[in-house]
């Protein structure tokens, strides 16, 4: 999952469990995050890096 929050995004592993979606991040020290309303715009199938 690409989250686009204002000014901010990240990609988050998309996790459906009952009634709600947890994304998760794959740093370990950053915590989930839950919801019940979301809207799938896409899926992330690839990451570019420079690599200098």
């Amino acid at each position: 999952v690409a989250l686009i929050d204002g000014e901010e995004s990240t990609v988050k592993r998309f996790y459906h469990e009952g009634n709600r979606i947890r994304l998760q991040p794959e740093n370990s020290t950053m915590e989930p995050i839950y919801s019940d309303d979301v809207a799938i715009l896409g899926k992330v199938i690839g990451v570019f890096r420079r690599i200098h």
